[in-house]
């Protein structure tokens, strides 16, 4: 059976995500309280409001610890992917699933990335537009953007029919004025700043600098990058332009699909993936592991198969 592990990204935290875990499961008590990083990662993640762990330095280190977690659970468990993907920080699961990075360089460059990206200072917004082609988009953010030195742009390629823009406030929210009078859906996401676009680049160089102490290995397995879409080797510079360049990701859901894949198993809460799975292949079934209950149910299942 081929399996894939796809993780979600930014947006897909939860108050107490992975405290269930903790609680029932001594190697997932064992990752927590064992963690080397900055970050108290278990505090966070167990005990803060929404509020909180929406920040950007904060959301990106907890999202990718509890993802870590259950990765390495399934692993005990005998359940190992044969390809995979991740979403915006998501990919950085990824790239641990795929034997790219270690366990600790995953966490730290997730803990790295969420602080950098949270000093810009800018007045950003980021909008998913629903209902509305690529051309429409474009030709709304143009308007917009007239005569600006701060701009709005394309920020992902999410699957058919949703595309996320970000970049200045203003030129975000006249971009959605004139394609919601368009009858286009715009809904304004819950997120600090103005991610996979040129005002990242502060922050990237930053990275870039961060990633020079870290070992990006072969893969062991097809992944698919959120730059290109493709399955490609992984790099530093990859990694870095990812912060500032548009997500391929219904591109690289077509080729992860098209890779033939038994069972996806999404790590994450929301059903984020998912949902986009099912706007390209709606008979496409993805397992969702978003607590120890669905945890125990997905292990539970492959045992059967």
């Amino acid at each position: 059976m081929k399996i894939a592990f796809i993780y979600g990204g930014q947006g897909a935290q939860v108050v107490g995500m992975g405290k269930d875990y903790y609680h029932n499961d001594i190697n997932a008590k064992q990752f927590y309280d064992n963690l080397h990083l900055d970050t108290d990662v278990k505090k966070y993640a167990f005990e803060a409001s929404l509020t909180e762990i929406t920040q950007t330095d904060i959301t990106q280190i907890v999202i990718v610890a509890y993802q870590v977690m259950v990765t390495d659970l399934l692993r005990r468990k005998g359940i190992v992917p044969d390809v995979t993907l991740g979403l915006s920080i998501g990919e950085y699961s990824a790239l641990y699933a795929a034997g790219i990075l270690s366990r600790q360089d995953t966490l730290k460059s997730a803990e790295m990335r969420g602080r950098y990206m949270a000093e810009i200072d800018a007045d950003t917004e980021m909008y998913a537009i629903l209902r509305a082609d690529e051309s429409d988009i474009k030709a709304a953010l143009e308007q917009a953007n007239d005569g600006r030195t701060s701009c709005a742009y394309i920020a992902n390629y999410n699957c058919p029919g949703q595309i996320v823009i970000s970049g200045d406030r203003t030129a975000c929210q006249k971009a959605a004025e004139i394609l919601s009078k368009a009858k286009k859906k715009a809904i304004k996401l819950n997120v600090s700043s103005a991610f996979h676009t040129p005002f990242m680049e502060k922050a990237a160089v930053k990275f870039a600098k961060f990633l020079e102490q870290v070992s990006f290995q072969k893969p062991n397995i097809p992944l698919f990058s959120n730059l290109t879409g493709q399955d490609q080797e992984i790099d530093a510079s990859i990694m870095v332009d990812q912060m500032r360049r548009p997500v391929r990701l219904e591109t690289a859901i077509r080729n992860m699909l098209n890779s033939k894949v038994d069972k996806i198993i999404e790590i994450g809460y929301n059903n984020t993936i998912k949902n986009f799975i099912k706007r390209i292949d709606r008979k496409v079934k993805v397992n969702t592991i978003s607590d120890f209950d669905s945890f125990t149910q997905v292990i539970g299942e492959s045992n059967v198969c």
